[in-house]
């Protein structure tokens, strides 16, 4: 279910992105960055994490273009998360291909899993999809690079823009909880 959403090449998507998140989370979350960079439709999820762990993202991050998590792995990491993190709000970040051309290049953050395979069981605070290909008759077409860099940098950029200001409000918020590994 659709409860938010924002067009990546909007001046101001970031800022809604982030003042979106800031009204859901107090800490920042952790994320699990669906992705590989063997297809450019599926690759959003781990430019994600790879930007926002170049910028020290304060939380943990799993998943990236060094260490891609793929929809195979994507049940077991999110088990893993649960079992290691069982209080902390949890974000997974994800391509997502439509049917409407319209609809390319938009941000649509979900409250329950919307992804391609149905046979997984995912539960996260949040889903955020960007909208990177079409999908016609049933077959994914090819996606524009410029669509995938306009969406990472909305995401990414939203992101940080959120972590930025809850240090801000909560003063007492460590710089950094810990830093992921590359």
């Amino acid at each position: 279910m659709e409860i938010f959403s924002i067009y990546s090449y909007a001046i101001n998507a970031a800022e809604k992105l982030s003042q979106f998140l800031l009204s859901k989370f107090s800490p920042p979350p952790v994320l699990l960055c669906l992705g590989t960079d063997r297809m450019l439709a599926d690759c959003l999820g781990a430019m994600v994490a790879t930007d926002l762990r170049n910028a020290d993202y304060p939380n943990y991050i799993y998943g990236g273009l060094a260490a891609p998590i793929t929809h195979q792995s994507a049940q077991f990491c999110h088990d893993f998360i649960h079992t290691m993190h069982p209080t902390s709000p949890l974000i997974i970040i994800d391509s997502m291909a439509t049917t409407e051309q319209a609809r390319l290049g938009h941000i649509s953050i979900n409250s329950t899993y919307v992804g391609a395979i149905n046979s997984l069981d995912l539960h996260a605070n949040l889903f955020i999809y960007g909208i990177s290909s079409l999908l016609r008759n049933n077959r994914l077409c090819a996606a524009r690079l410029n669509n995938i860099f306009s969406l990472n940098s909305a995401i990414s950029d939203g992101i940080k823009k959120f972590t930025k200001n809850i240090q801000k409000i909560n003063k007492n918020y460590p710089q950094q909880i810990c830093l992921s590994k590359n």
